[in-house]
């Protein structure tokens, strides 16, 4: 029993229990809880290894310490430095944006898709490759302005701007 309990407290087993009332011949009703036990995902790594569908690390070897002033780790392990914030935000907007606008053609939609990924790859640097930025920049902004992203261009043109120089 011990180590069962063991194995609840590391959360590697899962306690189910399942309540029910029986009723007798004379109409009385008696309460029964049956208790099952079934090995819990975190069980499974602990005795097959980590799972092909779980995240990987973006950039594995590299300390990337989230102190809140250089690099910060935002949704599903995207590193991005501190100071681009607001264009990495500005930037997954216009991806979801891009995503949901039903008159692009699946094609450009995955081709401004993964550019936008490109640029915001940009901004987990020091000092992002600013030619690279510039580049996918222009690619980006031609492609969304004919579906009248204008807000979003013009928020984002603001923020792009510095890295350009």
């Amino acid at each position: 029993m011990s180590n069962l309990t063991y194995l609840v407290d590391r959360k590697w087993i899962n306690r189910e229990q399942v309540s029910k009332q029986q009723q007798t011949a004379h109409g009385t009703l008696v309460p029964s809880t049956t208790t099952w036990y079934c090995i819990s995902s975190l069980g499974i790594e602990k005795l097959e290894g980590d799972s092909e569908y779980k995240p990987k690390e973006k950039f594995p070897g590299i300390s990337l310490t989230a102190t809140g002033q250089n690099v910060i780790t935002l949704g599903d392990s995207n590193v991005v430095n501190v100071a681009f914030v607001d264009l990495y935000n500005e930037l997954e907007k216009l991806k979801r944006a891009v995503a949901e606008n039903p008159g692009m053609p699946a094609g450009e939609k995955l081709d401004v898709s993964a550019d936008i990924e490109s640029l915001k790859e940009q901004l987990a640097k020091q000092q992002p490759n600013s030619g690279i930025v510039k580049h996918l920049w222009g690619g980006i902004k031609s492609a969304v302005t004919v579906y009248h992203f204008i807000e979003l261009v013009q928020a984002i043109d603001a923020l792009v701007r510095p890295l350009l120089a």
